[in-house]
């Protein structure tokens, strides 16, 4: 529209018979200009107005008060300072309970029409922050599933994108910053306890105000400023999250008022006694601090002890982003509600909590979380953590997770950061916390490809596992045969990829050994996340596939066709003469052995069934298989040693369309060999 307008100024209009035309040329010029000057302002205006993209940034709370010279100081260092299109940067610092965070997202919902795009990342813990970042890579559209290259690729994106408004990122309550920052573009605004993480001329220490913990406490009880309420804020340190909680308890409490607080409060600080035996936190934290904690415990417990009890199990879980469905999940294992009953209990322990500020509640993610000093304060009263092992191992995001079904890993990484906090507690390990673990293992190994990583909980599943007898040993052994074999794959050096094959070969004969001695079928169950593969029949013949696999790649021709065979027939029992993903997947073997062994029709044939089979078993799912990808690779390198370089080619390529939604980077250390696979093909097609 603008264009149309501007370009109507500049033109000839021989044909204009208006006296003002016939006058003057300037004037219709003019009166265009004249019309064009709102317009164009209108335009920009509207342009300005539009509301920046969001990723899981929290609602400013109603009860928000005050910090108006922080707030502007704020949007003076990091969105009035544009020179260049430079990031500015800026970290909130100061002690807990000093609202860090919910000056941070006062700031952010405050300037929603002044940037393009505003994330908040959580940054409290390793797998907070990679879950962060896999939201925001969501919206910005980068599939990318390896976390260092994901935080790259949306830094890039960040630093190259065009729009006149710049973005602003939230790092809230960060420990450390291992990683380098998007440096164009936007801004960044990080919330932390430790000032020297960062030089004192990007800093902003947060302190305490009396005047504005007046104001908000005289908000949240509706009484005017007076002595007793100056008295009351002085007992809670002019602290916002004391203010906040005593505020909170008052409005809750009928019949209560100021003065009665502050009488309860002064007694509470006097007494040493607590059924909380908060000891180890009055060490640490303030009397009154603890005192403030007690005064809206003590009542959350006599006026509903549901929720009391809820709280203090929660504080077993990670602070942040707590699902509502582990509230449902917990009040289904009392065993004594109706789902109606549970239902209004979950809104009746939400809403106990939210009254008495002990959680901010997230409605668009149905999820909540504790503040730190309360979370530390409840964690000191230990209870049993194995009612989340179950409810965790019941989950459904626990048991859908499959690292080739896209759709079924971000809900994974949701509830990854819980699983972690009761791994880290456990005491008494039993058969579902091992299985747990074990789910952990396969995310980082087989998502995240951080090996290292994943050994971490492979190693403390076993040391676990030592305490009672289970065919979860073998899969265990499995598990670590499988790391080490990949390992090996990714090597370069020869002598390193032999030791690894054969430690690997040594982790698979122990577990097939569990295997066959362990035949009770009932333990069997739930061994892995495919109840298909939950018995001992297919557990001893993976095994047997993974030893012939092992023994081939060293070299053992004969041993390893043996091996093959025997897995062959045990698949073909499972099967009972059908179709089977393993017996494709052992065709492949049997196939590279012929070709070693000169027979190259006959094992290129082998690779071709191979396939077809794969494609009768999958199905619409095929093309989601990476053991479909895996057989296309093997069968272009045949093709290519073979003289079919076009076959090759193609073959290659399938492979890699099979392979990018599957690992949805061009990066993955698969998909990188498929490309020089590719290009030494055409390379020989060129000749």
């Amino acid at each position: 529209m603008p264009g149309v307008f501007l370009s109507s100024i500049h033109q000839d209009h021989p044909d204009d018979f208006s006296p003002m035309a016939s006058n003057s040329r300037f004037k219709p010029q003019l009166w265009y200009l004249l019309l064009l000057i709102p317009l164009l302002f209108f335009i920009g205006m509207h342009e300005d107005a539009t509301p920046a993209k969001l990723v899981d940034l929290p609602e400013k709370s109603p009860d928000f008060t005050g910090r108006k010279q922080e707030l502007a100081m704020i949007e003076k260092r990091l969105l009035d300072k544009q020179e260049g299109k430079r990031s500015q940067l800026l970290a909130i610092y100061g002690e807990g309970g000093v609202g860090k965070t919910e000056l941070a997202i006062a700031f952010a919902n405050d300037h929603l029409n002044h940037c393009s795009l505003i994330g908040w990342i959580s940054g409290n813990s390793e797998e907070s922050l990679d879950h962060s970042y896999a939201r925001l890579g969501d919206t910005l559209d980068i599939h990318e599933e390896h976390p260092i290259r994901r935080r790259e690729k949306i830094h890039q994106a960040l630093e190259n994108g065009q729009g006149k408004k710049p973005w602003l990122l939230i790092f809230d309550d960060m420990c450390e910053l291992p990683f380098e920052l998007p440096k164009m573009g936007g801004a960044i605004l990080i919330t932390c306890r430790d000032k020297s993480l960062f030089p004192s001329h990007v800093t902003l220490e947060l302190t305490k105000n009396p005047k504005d913990g007046l104001l908000l406490l005289s908000k949240l009880t509706g009484e005017p400023s007076s002595d007793a309420l100056i008295h009351l804020t002085q007992q809670l340190d002019d602290l916002p999250l004391m203010i906040n909680l005593a505020g909170h308890y008052i409005r809750a409490t009928p019949g209560l008022n100021v003065s009665n607080y502050s009488k309860l409060l002064s007694e509470l600080i006097e007494t040493e006694d607590s059924p909380l035996k908060w000891q180890e936190f009055g060490k640490r934290y303030s009397k009154s601090l603890m005192a403030s904690y007690r005064t809206t415990l003590e009542l959350l417990q006599k006026k509903h002890p549901l929720s009391f009890e809820f709280l203090n199990q929660a504080a077993l879980l990670h602070n942040n982003n707590i699902p509502n469905e582990f509230l449902v999940a917990w009040l289904e294992t009392k065993n004594q509600f109706t789902p109606a009953q549970i239902d209004l209990l979950r809104g009746d322990i939400l809403r106990e909590l939210i009254n008495h500020s002990l959680i901010r509640y997230d409605e668009k993610n149905k999820e909540f979380s504790l503040h730190q000093l309360l979370y530390h304060a409840l964690a000191i009263n230990r209870v049993d953590s194995n009612i989340w092992v179950k409810i965790l191992s019941e989950n459904g995001r626990m048991k859908a997770y499959n690292p080739t079904h896209i759709e079924s890993i971000r809900p994974f990484q949701r509830v990854l950061p819980h699983v972690l906090k009761i791994l880290d507690q456990t005491q008494q390990p039993n058969v579902p916390i091992v299985r747990l673990s074990l789910n952990v293992a396969r995310y980082f190994i087989e998502t995240e490809f951080q090996f290292q990583k994943g050994k971490i909980y492979l190693d403390r599943a076993e040391e676990w596992s030592e305490m009672f007898d289970h065919p979860i040993k073998g899969r265990i052994a499995f598990l670590q045969g499988m790391v080490l074999f990949r390992e090996g794959e990714f090597h370069q050096e020869q002598a390193e990829k032999e030791r690894l094959y054969l430690e690997a070969l040594g982790q698979f004969e122990k577990a097939l050994k569990i295997f066959q001695t362990e035949d009770r079928d009932d333990l069997y169950l739930a061994i892995e996340q495919n109840p298909a593969k939950s018995n001992k029949e297919y557990q001893r013949a993976i095994c047997k596939q993974f030893q012939g696999q092992i023994l081939r790649v060293l070299g053992r021709l004969d041993t390893a066709e043996d091996k093959l065979n025997e897995a062959m027939q045990d698949f073909q029992a499972i099967a009972q003469g059908g179709d089977h993903f393993d017996i494709a997947r052992i065709m492949r073997e049997q196939a590279l052995i012929s070709w070693e062994k000169g027979h190259e029709e006959e094992a290129i044939h082998l690779l071709e069934n191979a396939i077809l089979m794969q494609k009768r078993v999958y199905g619409e799912m095929y093309h989601s298989q990476p053991t479909a990808a895996s057989t296309l690779r093997t069968l272009g390198d045949l093709y290519f040693q073979y003289g079919q370089f076009l076959k090759a080619k193609q073959a290659y390529q399938l492979a890699i369309d099979i392979s990018r939604p599957i690992f949805q980077s061009d990066e993955h250390p698969f998909i990188l060999e498929l490309y020089r696979k590719q290009a030494k093909a055409d390379q020989a097609l060129s000749f």
